[in-house]
């Protein structure tokens, strides 16, 4: 938010198959909640650990102020969005330490342009 303050973002973490140098596979969040994070088989293939992110104003991941409409013009941006997945993916990397920390992002349609 412009204003610095901070609320939590719900994102998901499956681990399943992950081993030591496997990178993350990051799903974007888009326009909807989040329900949970799965990994392909080119994620299981790369011993990866998966992570679904929801974006701001979607499911639990809604900021001070709520669903209003101030507060949806404040704060509801994609370089919000992108800031959001930013410091989730810095809370994996410390969480998962022996991630290779390469990412891999992919979303369909406005969470897949989110990837570029």
């Amino acid at each position: 938010q412009q204003s610095g303050d901070t609320f939590q973002i719900r994102y998901f973490v499956e681990d399943s198959f992950f081993a030591a140098g496997g990178p993350i596979f990051l799903i974007m969040g888009g326009e909807g909640t989040a329900g949970g994070a799965g990994c392909s088989d080119a994620a299981v293939n790369h011993s990866a650990v998966c992570v679904a992110v929801e974006h701001r104003f979607y499911g639990e991941s809604v900021p001070q102020g709520g669903l209003t409409n101030a507060a949806l013009r404040a704060g509801l941006y994609t370089e919000f969005n992108l800031a959001d997945t930013s410091a989730v993916v810095d809370a994996v990397r410390a969480a998962y330490p022996t991630s290779s920390g390469d990412v891999v992002a992919n979303g369909g349609s406005y969470s897949g342009a989110t990837c570029a």
